[in-house]
């Protein structure tokens, strides 16, 4: 969760697999917010790049717009960095520390 948005983890009956529900936080989004739900969708649901987020869905909820998500069991950022005891730590990263997540990001397989 962040201050824009709330993220979900849930299982799909429509799928049968596990998804990544994000949503906008507020219950009643600006104009802008939604755009951006929509862009997302739009520019995303048909590419097919190695280690890009496959965007499944785009369903209203509520006052809100929702991106159905696959879950390929990753972990946010936040966890990566309490896994490898940096997050309690003040936000500084050794040139090692910092390539070596950086390549990840950039190759993910």
């Amino acid at each position: 969760m962040s201050v824009r948005t709330i993220v979900y983890r849930a299982y799909a009956e429509s799928y049968k697999k596990l998804v990544i529900l994000k949503l906008p936080n507020h219950p009643y989004p600006s104009f802008q917010e939604l755009t951006k739900y929509r862009n997302a969708h739009a520019l995303v649901k048909n590419l097919k790049f190695p280690g890009l987020v496959k965007i499944l869905e785009l369903e209203k909820f509520e006052q809100r717009l929702m991106l159905v998500m696959e879950d390929f069991g990753g972990m946010s950022f936040h966890e990566y960095l309490y896994n490898q005891n940096i997050y309690n730590q003040p936000l500084s990263f050794t040139i090692s520390q910092f390539f070596q997540i950086a390549l990840q990001i950039m190759n993910p397989l």
